[in-house]
């Protein structure tokens, strides 16, 4: 008798062969080189700019070949936007941060139909599924909703020290289902999402923001079928109320099987500032989730934190934020740079750094461990700081070895912002106007897609190989 009879029989129980975390987070990533939001078109095209035009913060338009977001809300000067490097440039009225080159001039094949209306939908297109009524038919991905009112949630991830929330953050909230006309309801006032159907943007830009209650209606052509729909908030706090579906349709939470939990703990660079991301749901973490086929990113950051730096005691540090980190049970944890920690002595930074890492281990983290080095801004201490990082992660001798640093100023070839201020071999490099914003250390749009597209490869290349 064979085994394939005895187990049959019951004499052996079925073998089940489990997925190793190393083999899913590789399987996932080559995945994610081909299929993700940051690489497919997005569904519809953007408006051309217009002068005389209001526009709303987030807002995507297009002019000369390319496509510019408005740093801020005002109406449209006499000037087009025309700058291709990475700084904001007014119109006369608005600012405009350049995104890159228009991917489409169309809207593509099969993409649904957009109406927007303060009215609300009427039957049979008038179901209203409010996450205070009914969370269960949703997942929220990086957060919580915080419930706080019949119909809306508040997006949170956590707290930025000791009762204080920290809201907005890029958080995701997600459905299935079958209706062919969906309507997202943004209540006046809130900043405004992007939406993603079937893991493609509806458009680079965010819903239009309103001071009123907004319907936004999507009508699907074709066959009935189910639909993946993700409602990706802004880095600001915002309000989720929900969607609106066909009386006859059906609605569910999306499956778990593929998930990935990584948690993030850094500062403004994942955090968000006043000088971007202005598209909802483009923060670094984010991307960089999106480049490996992470699902549920969760951003525990705050600017003005460090592995030292608490912005006046204001906020948790990164080691602070290693007990909130573990206790959400990530399948990774990815420590930020050093950026506030410029000014602290290097055995300073290589002793909280050494600390931060020993107490997840300690606390029963057993899973990899990312930790970045110094964003390559324009200040002499960067260097010192991030060999005082790398100090920190050989001294905290993590006795698993799954812990990975990631150099950022001694990133291979070039430091990954390359300035005349470091960068006398060649010169000729120059992408520091591209990455960086006016105030010369936060990342302009396209910077953040540098710095995360940079540690998402370097991720795929030194860590994903050494996890089981």
């Amino acid at each position: 008798m064979n085994l394939a009879q005895l187990i049959g029989l019951g004499v052996f129980p079925p073998i089940t062969l489990r997925e190793t975390l190393g083999a899913k987070l590789r399987r996932l990533a080559r995945a994610a080189e081909i299929n993700n939001p940051l690489i497919l078109n997005p569904w519809r095209n953007v408006a051309a700019w217009v002068t005389g035009t209001a526009y709303a913060s987030g807002t995507v338009v297009s002019n000369a070949g390319g496509w510019y977001v408005a740093t801020g809300a005002g109406t449209s000067g006499a000037t087009a936007p025309t700058h291709t490097n990475g700084q904001a440039v007014t119109d006369g009225a608005v600012l405009w941060t350049y995104l890159g080159p228009a991917p489409i001039t169309a809207d593509e094949a099969g993409a649904p139909s957009y109406s927007s209306s303060t009215s609300a939908p009427s039957s049979p297109n008038n179901i209203a599924i409010y996450p205070a009524t009914y969370p269960s038919l949703y997942r929220i991905y990086g957060g919580y909703g915080e419930t706080v009112s019949a119909t809306n949630w508040y997006p949170y991830v956590g707290d930025a020290k000791a009762a204080t929330r920290e809201y907005g953050q890029g958080i995701r909230i997600a459905c299935v289902t079958d209706s062919p006309v969906i309507t997202i309801p943004v209540p006046g006032g809130s900043p405004a999402p992007r939406v993603l159907i079937d893991g493609r943007y509806l458009s680079m830009a965010c819903l239009p923001r309103s001071a009123s209650l907004t319907y936004h209606t999507l009508t699907f052509a074709g066959l009935r079928r189910n639909r993946l729909i993700e409602i990706e908030g802004p880095k600001d706090q915002w309000a989720f109320q929900g969607v609106v579906i066909n009386n006859a349709s059906m609605i569910r939470p999306p499956s778990t099987e593929n998930d990935i939990r990584a948690v993030f703990a850094g500062d403004s660079l994942f955090d968000g500032s006043g000088y971007g991301p202005w598209v909802a749901g483009n923060t670094v973490p984010n991307r960089i989730a999106r480049w490996l086929g992470w699902t549920d990113p969760w951003n525990l950051s705050h600017g003005g934190t460090g592995w030292i730096n608490d912005a006046g005691a204001s906020y948790y540090t990164y080691g602070q934020r290693v007990a909130q980190a573990v206790a959400l049970s990530p399948d990774i944890l990815v420590f930020g740079c050093p950026t506030n920690d410029t000014g602290y002595t290097a055995a300073a930074v290589t002793a909280a750094v050494k600390a931060a890492l020993q107490a997840a281990r300690s606390a029963g983290y057993l899973k990899p461990i990312i930790v970045l080095g110094a964003w390559p801004r324009n200040d002499a201490n960067v260097a010192t700081t991030e060999d005082a990082v790398l100090a920190g992660v050989t001294q905290a001798a993590d006795p698993l070895g799954l812990t990975t640093f990631i150099p950022l100023f001694r990133a291979p070839f070039l430091p990954i912002v390359a300035g005349s201020w470091n960068n006398s071999a060649f010169s000729s490099i120059d992408n520091s106007a591209m990455a960086i914003g006016g105030d010369g250390t936060h990342p302009a749009e396209i910077g953040t897609g540098i710095l995360s597209d940079y540690v998402a490869r370097e991720i795929k290349r030194l860590a994903l190989p050494n996890i089981r």
